[in-house]
């Protein structure tokens, strides 16, 4: 039997390929999809099947049928076929927008993932920023995007909220929430700081410190006993927006120098609470070595603060090493690893691992005193069936040891340096971001299938739109279903997943969504350690009971905040008056006196109107015969008045000489002639000016409306125009 030549063959195989590898990249993008679902190939690959030539007829081998996916079919020439291999679909880069960020690590570790930094004029999957957000852009954030700040995290990162927030946990569980100095808060606590600072004496010293400040700026050291050199001290710093601290005399030191550390924390969830810790981070080492505080050395601010901005300006500060040279070197080092001082003290003698849990300890407590507030920010602005997952945030804890090597919590930051002026920075901060961003899970594959079930789902909406609308009368054409909508657009409706609507279904999807989330984070923790939640059962059950009072507390703050009264409308008026710039408060009171005017003006033509007589007599008595009467506008500015004419007699300034007119208490009265031929006293004149009408005296009389009375055959009375 004749065969068909191999060439042909080959042709059809790429044919089929071509037509494979379309089908594989919807099969990737809809593997979750219902089985219901039509795939949208598949009335292609019917055609393509069934226009193949088949059997003995069709030349393609003896009884052989060319069947898709057939990976077992030999070719004519006896040659097997290879067995297809899956085309792996490529994505488009991850795009991130660096606008606001200053840090060139960023940008190394962007480059390095192989992801496209954007401006804000390109659409972003990524958003990273060195400033805080506000939760209008939180809002706008779409299902495929995520950014670095949650809108509310100031309420742990500011140093007064901070201290309000840990006092009110401390109040409610004290033997949990001993981790922080002593704290005022001024002006509310200046009373209470000075009563401390009269009862403890000269052995206290105090740390006063700016709400917002950073870099050791505005950092100022005080000894007690003398409430006039604190009220002096407060008055100099503005005496508001001040924090006031317990100073720790007696820290733990590094071969006599003060130092602090720079602990690393990324908060991947607020809701449901989801927190890491990083296993490496930095220690900050003083470039002069530590005498406890004296008025002396109080101003000595590079042997009290361990400010890396601040000692880097000393002459005797040394340039870190990377994390993994000089373990033997670190008495000459003024910025250490954290591995680099876990080792320094496991040779003094000291447990680093009851260290470590305690900075942890420290760090979930502080984070559960403000959770209900970012849940609530979070969650009021977000749908529903949102993962959590829009926003995340890495932390810098400063962190202090005394000689007992207990951890003190000194401030949070949320935009922490990533400067790298050193080799170890560059170390452990690019690690730090690269793990990050591999926790975050910014998915490629998930970015475009989430895009396209929201396409096909916005098409089924105007499907259904149409539809209704056909329903409706417009026009009837077949079935007009939802159903059938959904499907005509592409099975949108049933592909985009369903939220849930009830408390049941959605406490079910979370659960399932949490586990998912721990798969992966199983996988790709890198140098992060998960310590909320915690795998101490025991552990963990304390941390919820503190995140349950913490909701107590925050649901009482709330209640007890002063209700303020509804306003009224004038109130309302003024508050937003008051809320005008400048420039439209002017404008607003250019306006105002330009309609006053306005308003004075027709109330002076009504009132002249009514009361016609009065201003008759007014005028007489004010011109006193032959005096000009000022006019209101521009084109009567006055006439004389020697005993008025009907044609011309009286004397115009800027009107029509066939128009008379006279001015009388503000309203001009422009008047036309009788046609009788005879004089108007003045009297008469300003008769005409009312609204009743007045009459010529020459021929016969007008009517009281000002129409001539053509019964008497005479000339028509005087008209208002």
């Amino acid at each position: 039997m004749a065969q068909l030549p191999i060439f042909q063959d080959e042709q059809a195989g790429e044919e089929e390929d071509e037509w494979e590898e379309e089908g594989e990249v919807e099969d990737e993008d809809e593997e979750q999809l219902p089985r219901h679902f039509n795939h949208p190939h598949a009335s292609r690959h019917a055609a393509s099947d069934s226009l193949r030539p088949k059997g003995p007829t069709g030349g393609c081998g003896e009884g052989v049928e060319r069947a898709a996916g057939d990976a077992d079919v030999s070719r004519t020439d006896g040659e097997p076929m290879s067995p297809k291999k899956k085309k792996k679909k490529k994505y488009a880069p991850i795009r991130i927008n660096l606008t606001n960020c200053k840090y060139e690590v960023l940008r190394i570790v962007q480059r390095k993932l192989g992801w496209r930094e954007v401006g804000d004029d390109e659409d972003w999957e990524v958003y990273w920023t060195d400033n805080s957000i506000a939760i209008e852009r939180v809002m706008r954030l779409g299902r495929t995007q995520k950014i670095n700040h949650f809108s509310g995290m100031l309420e742990l990162c500011r140093k007064r909220s901070m201290a309000r927030n840990l006092q009110k946990m401390q109040k409610a569980f004290p033997e949990h929430y001993n981790f922080f100095p002593t704290t005022f808060i001024i002006p509310g606590d200046q009373t209470a700081l000075e009563n401390d600072v009269r009862m403890r004496g000269k052995k206290q010293f105090y740390i006063l410190k700016p709400d917002a400040g950073c870099q050791g700026k505005g950092i100022r050291l005080l000894q007690g006993g003398k409430e006039e050199t604190l009220k002096a001290a407060l008055a100099e710093m503005g005496a508001s927006g001040i924090v006031a601290q317990h100073y720790l005399p007696a820290p733990f030191l590094i071969n006599g120098f003060k130092f602090d550390l720079r602990i690393y924390a990324l908060v991947l969830s607020c809701d449901p609470l989801r927190v890491f810790i990083y296993k490496e981070g930095l220690a900050r080492v003083c470039a002069e070595r530590y005498s406890k505080p004296k008025p002396s050395n109080l101003s000595t601010t590079f042997m009290h603060l361990t400010n890396y901005a601040v000692n880097k300006k000393h002459d005797a500060f040394v340039s870190a090493k990377t994390a993994a040279d000089g373990d033997a070197d670190v008495e000459n080092q003024s910025k250490l690893g954290l591995g680099q001082l876990a080792t320094y003290i496991t040779n003094k003698g000291h447990d680093w691992g009851s260290v470590w849990r305690s900075i942890q300890s420290l760090v979930v407590k502080s984070l559960i005193s403000v959770q209900p507030h970012l849940r609530n920010n979070y969650r009021s602005v977000l749908p529903i069936d949102d993962d959590g997952l829009r926003c995340f945030e890495v932390l810098g804890y400063d962190v202090m040891l005394d000689e007992a090597l207990r951890p003190w919590l000194i401030e949070c930051n949320h935009s922490s340096s990533f400067g790298i002026d050193s080799p170890l920075d560059l170390s452990i901060k690019e690690g730090l971001i690269t793990d990050t961003l591999a926790l975050v899970n910014v998915d490629p594959a998930l970015i475009a299938k989430t895009k396209k079930q929201e396409r096909r789902a916005a098409a089924g909406r105007l499907m259904e739109t149409r539809a209704a609308k056909h329903r409706a009368g417009e026009s009837g054409v077949g079935d007009t279903s939802p159903a059938a909508a959904g499907a005509a657009a592409g099975g949108g409706a049933e592909c985009a997943p369903r939220p849930p609507k009830t408390s049941e279904e959605l406490d079910a999807w979370r659960r399932l969504a949490v586990a998912d989330r721990e798969k992966y984070e199983a996988k790709h923790m890198g140098g992060f350690e998960r310590i909320f939640p915690s795998p101490d059962l025991l552990l963990q059950a304390t941390y919820e009971e503190l995140l349950r009072g913490a909701s107590e507390v925050y649901c009482a703050a709330f209640a007890s905040r002063p209700k303020r009264a509804p306003e009224t409308p004038d109130e309302e008026r003024r508050r937003r008056e008051d809320e005008l710039p400048e420039a439209a408060k002017l404008e607003r009171a250019r306006q105002r006196a330009y309609r006053d005017r306005l308003a004075q003006q027709a109330v002076e033509r009504r009132r002249a109107r009514a009361y016609p007589h009065e201003h008759s007599a007014a005028a007489l008595a004010a011109m006193g015969g032959g005096q000009i009467y000022p006019g209101v506008g521009p084109e009567w500015p006055g006439f004389a008045v020697p005993g008025f004419a009907t044609h011309g007699a009286a004397t115009h300034s800027g009107a029509h000489p066939s128009v008379l007119g006279l001015t009388v208490g503000g309203v001009t009265a422009p008047l036309v002639p009788g046609g009788g031929g005879g004089r108007h006293t003045l009297a008469e004149v300003c008769a005409c000016s009312s609204d009743d009408g007045g009459g010529s005296d020459g021929g016969g009389g007008g009517n009281g409306d000002g129409r001539s009375d053509r019964g008497d055959g005479g000339g028509g009375g005087g008209r208002r125009l």
